[in-house]
């Protein structure tokens, strides 16, 4: 389990009814294997040094309709030869904020 960056607490909050105890987001080998096999590990060598600013910065935040502990980010940008859109799952746990899916 690595730490990969920190939320601003004040703009997550709002979205979900379960308290966020934490600003620290943890990926988990379990969830880095799933990014990887889903992605392929050069999407992963290239992009993981950007999830900090990704987490820090989203353009859009919502909440699972199903699951009371689970938010959703959206964040966009360009690089020089692509637009990239990234979707990432988060899953509130009483300590840390674990990506689920990227």
């Amino acid at each position: 389990m690595e730490i990969i960056g920190k939320i601003n607490i004040s703009i997550y909050q709002p979205v979900t009814e379960s308290k966020i105890l934490t600003d620290k987001v943890v990926l988990t080998y379990n969830r880095k294997e799933h990014i990887i096999e889903r992605r392929g590990q050069a999407f992963f060598d290239k992009y993981s040094p950007m999830f900090a600013d990704i987490i820090a910065d989203p353009d859009y935040i919502f909440k699972d309709k199903k699951k009371k502990i689970l938010l959703w980010q959206q964040k966009s940008f360009r690089t020089a030869s692509t637009r990239c859109i990234f979707v990432c799952g988060w899953l509130l746990r009483e300590k840390t904020l674990n990506i689920i899916t990227l």
